[in-house]
């Protein structure tokens, strides 16, 4: 498994398309790679468009990261509130 001894949990970006697309790379037929490979092969949910400038402004670059994921059967994605846990350098 790629992640070695430590799992990751979550991996996020601060863009709406945590993808690769159009990569001469990636198997014919084959859609959203990046998702496939972290979320269905190894659980690891993604989160995208999550806006960190007020963190980076206030000198924070490590952080508590806590999402509350809603639940609801047959879903694969929806919005949830963040929260950043962390003492500002400030």
């Amino acid at each position: 498994m790629f992640f070695g001894s430590n799992r990751c949990a979550c991996v996020g970006s601060d863009t709406w398309a945590l993808e690769v697309l159009g990569s001469p790379d990636n198997v014919p037929g084959t859609a959203f790679p990046v998702h496939q490979e972290l979320f269905l092969r190894h659980g690891v949910r993604i989160g995208e468009s999550i806006v960190v400038d007020e963190l980076v402004a206030d000198g924070v670059y490590e952080c508590v990261y806590i999402v509350t994921p809603q639940f609801v059967e047959g879903s694969t994605c929806g919005n949830t509130p963040p929260v950043a846990l962390a003492n500002p350098k400030g």
